[in-house]
């Protein structure tokens, strides 16, 4: 048995990409505020959530990555294994290393999403519309996680 599968997509974002895609990673400027504005232990329990948070995420989109990859023409692409192995193992490491290491390797992943997922949406490897979303969703996480690793610090 096998199936023939049409995807019309548009590049807009849809209303639930904007607020599934913005929520969470709004809570990394807000914990960034909370760890620069709150003493302790208000500021240390906000930089160890914005870990969790920020692996906890990465392990999601590695999912996301995983379960789009199903759906690609042609069949799952190396590219996108890999790209999903790295966001899981990385989210992963984030969790278990001390807190200003664990949101680095977050930043740096987040950064690294918002450059080449909307690479990714042109070769189809993820909706069009994540070429819109990413970039401005991720400078905000980034941002976010910045303020949050040096508060670690």
């Amino acid at each position: 048995m096998s199936r023939e599968i049409s995807v019309e997509e548009r590049r807009s974002v849809p209303l639930d990409g904007l607020l599934l895609g913005y929520g969470p990673v709004l809570l990394f400027p807000a914990l960034a505020l909370v760890a620069w504005l709150t003493p302790a232990p208000w500021a240390i329990i906000a930089i160890f959530a914005g870990q969790i948070v920020g692996a906890a995420l990465l392990c999601f989109f590695a999912g996301v990555r995983r379960g789009l990859s199903f759906r690609t023409e042609g069949g799952p692409k190396p590219r996108q294994i890999a790209v999903m192995l790295a966001l899981f193992f990385g989210g992963l490491v984030a969790l278990v290393l001390p807190p200003a290491l664990g949101l680095l390797i977050v930043l740096v992943a987040i950064a690294a999403m918002g450059i080449f997922e909307p690479r990714a949406a042109e070769r189809g490897e993820v909706p069009l519309y994540f070429a819109r979303l990413r970039p401005p969703q991720m400078t905000i996480a980034v941002v976010g996680l910045a303020m949050l690793l040096v508060a670690a610090l």
